[in-house]
């Protein structure tokens, strides 16, 4: 078995299993929560009574009535203003690009995606699996069986190669990738020059493949860290919104806010 998405079956003993698409987790994308948020009422104490014994303790029950009031709004503030509680995590989220980026990949076998991030948590590559630019997609072989030159081994650039020569930044040195494989020995070259520190995988399925051990040793020598990523959502999903319709919601919505702040003016 190879690692990565896609390296030369004579680099090592073992060959990609039928179905090695990075892809079969089922890590699909999941929209945010629904923007409706509660209405902001906040709820007043009751007035403060007069004490017929103690006139004089009329201010300190105004003041009391005063203070309460306020803690009772700012509650009422923060439980209607509070941030999401379910949002995605950092690695959740650049692990979630990775694998969006791996469906741009005209590969029918294997789509892998990659991510680099600086210590900013800034995304400053992207890239994915295939053939080298200005090779067209239909003119170069994608089978994985066969002899060399008819297979999709000696042309496929690599997600993290591409992810690596598409940097937005001049520097990634010190810099993390996230991918879904392990690196190939080849990749693992690429990023250790590059001077990323950080590799955050979520499947090293062909551990015992030469190359991923070749890949291990240099990343041990070079002091570049491995860490495997096991997501917090399994399950994430994209759903482009119908923006007209949202927008006619949402006016609808606040009519109906209005109008329960007019009843409730009236009463």
């Amino acid at each position: 078995m190879n690692c990565c998405e896609g390296c030369s079956p004579e680099s090592g003993k073992s060959k990609f299993k039928p179905g090695g698409n990075a892809l079969e987790r089922r890590d699909t994308f999941e929209r945010p929560l629904s923007r409706n948020s509660p209405s902001s009422g906040l709820a007043m104490p009751p007035a403060a009574k007069k004490s017929k014994a103690n006139p004089g303790s009329e201010g300190d029950d105004k003041e009391n009535a005063s203070t309460s009031s306020s803690a009772s709004a700012t509650s009422a503030a923060t439980s209607a203003a509070g941030p999401r509680s379910d949002y995605l995590s950092w690695d959740d989220y650049f692990t979630s690009v990775a694998f969006l980026s791996a469906m741009r990949s005209k590969d029918p076998s294997t789509q892998v995606g990659a991510c680099i991030v600086n210590s900013s948590n800034r995304i400053i590559g992207i890239g994915y699996n295939g053939f080298p630019a200005g090779c067209p997609d239909d003119a170069l072989p994608w089978s994985r069986v066969g002899p060399m030159l008819e297979t999709k081994y000696p042309y496929v650039c690599h997600a993290e190669v591409n992810a690596i020569l598409n940097k937005c930044s001049a520097d990634v040195r010190g810099a993390r990738i996230y991918v879904a494989l392990f690196p190939c020995n080849e990749c693992a070259k690429m990023i250790i020059q590059s001077g990323i520190k950080e590799v955050v995988y979520l499947s090293d399925k062909y551990h015992d493949s030469d190359q991923c051990k070749a890949s291990r040793m240099m990343f041990g020598m070079s002091g570049v860290k491995c860490r495997r990523h096991v997501p917090e959502k399994k399950r994430i999903v994209i759903e482009f919104p119908d923006v007209e319709k949202e927008v006619e919601e949402d006016r609808k919505r606040v009519r109906e806010e209005e109008e329960e702040e007019e009843e409730g003016r009236g009463k």
